[in-house]
């Protein structure tokens, strides 16, 4: 789910058409339509209601839109929240982030940003959370992305982008006919994870422990791709 996939849901909403937030956000209507059919695949819901050429809000969809203008409200604000923090003119920032991000969000903001601070420059540094909070601790890093809750203590933090955590298997594994997986489901399985510098390492350590098992583990690494291609073969 992409920021933009929020946004044209949230002005079908406000324009209660989808030819209106169409036109009013200079794109075609099929484009809206199929980003609205994608959220409700992807959600597994349905966001709206059809009646006599008008569209009403499912009681899901009211949920998922009151969700997304709370996303969109702290993505809107990220630019002042960094020049808050930051408070720089001139200089270079060095930022850690995950590997598992979606780099264009990322992108998109420090686009924002540089509009408003064009003489600073960025150096972009990927890690797991783990990396990323010691190095930011130690001064190497001036800020960087990571998985809440965080120290307070040392670090200020605000939030910005909301995941879930899901299970990854090839199309012809046993466990992706299934629309739900149980925890139990993965005792006798094999896990491929990111390595112990991210904390989602730990979170599914833990989970798994929580049910009594430790997962087995073939590999670990710091690269999405890696996995993906791990998948696929």
């Amino acid at each position: 789910m992409e920021i933009k996939h929020m946004q044209y849901f949230v002005e079908v909403v406000k324009q209660k058409s989808m030819t209106k937030a169409a036109a009013s956000l200079f794109i075609t209507q099929p484009t809206i339509s199929n980003t609205i059919k994608l959220l409700e695949e992807e959600l597994e819901v349905i966001l709206f209601n059809r009646y006599k050429n008008q569209i009403y809000l499912t009681d899901a969809g009211e949920a998922f839109f009151s969700q997304c203008k709370e996303m969109l409200k702290m993505y809107d604000n990220i630019p002042n929240e960094l020049s808050n923090l930051l408070e720089l003119k001139t200089g270079r920032l060095k930022i850690g982030i995950p590997t598992i991000i979606n780099i264009r969000i990322l992108i998109n903001l420090i686009s924002q940003f540089h509009e408003m601070y064009p003489n600073i420059t960025f150096q972009l540094f990927e890690n797991g959370s783990k990396k990323i909070e010691n190095d930011i601790y130690y001064g190497d890093l001036d800020m960087g992305i990571t998985v809440l809750p965080t120290n307070n203590k040392n670090f200020n933090t605000f939030s910005f982008l909301e995941e879930k955590l899901k299970l990854v298997v090839h199309k012809n594994h046993k466990l992706s006919k299934k629309k739900t997986i149980n925890i139990d489901d993965l005792k006798e399985q094999e896990f491929i994870l990111f390595n112990s510098d991210f904390y989602l390492n730990d979170k599914i350590k833990n989970t798994c422990r929580d049910y009594g098992f430790n997962p087995n583990m073939i590999f670990e690494t710091t690269q999405w791709s890696f996995i993906e291609e791990m998948l696929l073969n």
